[in-house]
């Protein structure tokens, strides 16, 4: 049971999807930073504030280019183990 468990999260879609979603929770994250600088050039009446901003609003659309190729990764993911499933039925049979 463990190891087939094991060879679920063994699929190179996995690792990929994986990867996109921490990608996309750093860009999310990052936002913050962005918004922070600009509080802070706000509270300061710096004249520089446009180039946070800009990256602040960059940050809040980004997260959505690999959220979406995460998803297709997810299919693909699914799809490999039910090919994995069906080839490992056909061979016991």
């Amino acid at each position: 049971m463990l190891q087939s468990m094991h060879n679920l999260f063994r699929s190179k879609y996995f690792l990929i999807l994986i990867t996109l979603i921490f990608i996309q929770q750093l860009v999310g994250s990052v936002s913050i930073v962005f918004l922070s600088q600009a509080s802070e050039m706000a509270k300061a009446q710096n004249p520089e504030i446009l180039t946070p901003l800009i990256f602040f609003f960059l940050t809040l659309i980004m997260p959505y280019i690999p959220g979406s190729a995460a998803l297709v990764f997810l299919k693909k993911w699914e799809n490999d183990i039910l090919n994995k499933t069906i080839k490992y039925f056909t061979e016991i049979n």
